[in-house]
């Protein structure tokens, strides 16, 4: 299992972003965490096969959410406790 610190960038909190990642970790079988940040953006812990978090990714970049509009997205290899479900915190 891989994880990945994920920094979602652009107009991403008070549109329902967290929610629908949730919705989408939960689809695909991503475990971990979605929080919002001060300065604005979404952190996401996610922890899944590498298949799996390349297409994770690759929807956080189309956004799960239709109000959001994502700019950019930063993905950066981590090592992190094991997560058995995806939580959205904060």
């Amino acid at each position: 299992m891989a994880s990945q610190l994920i920094s979602v960038i652009g107009r991403v909190q008070g549109v329902g972003f967290r929610w629908s990642t949730k919705r989408l970790a939960d689809e695909l079988q991503v475990t971990g965490w979605v929080k919002n940040e001060r300065d604005g953006s979404v952190a996401i812990l996610a922890q899944a096969d590498t298949e799996t978090l390349a297409a994770f990714v690759a929807a956080l970049k189309r956004s799960p959410s239709p109000y959001a509009v994502v700019t950019q997205v930063q993905v950066e290899a981590t090592q992190a406790p094991v997560w058995h479900e995806f939580n959205i915190t904060n």
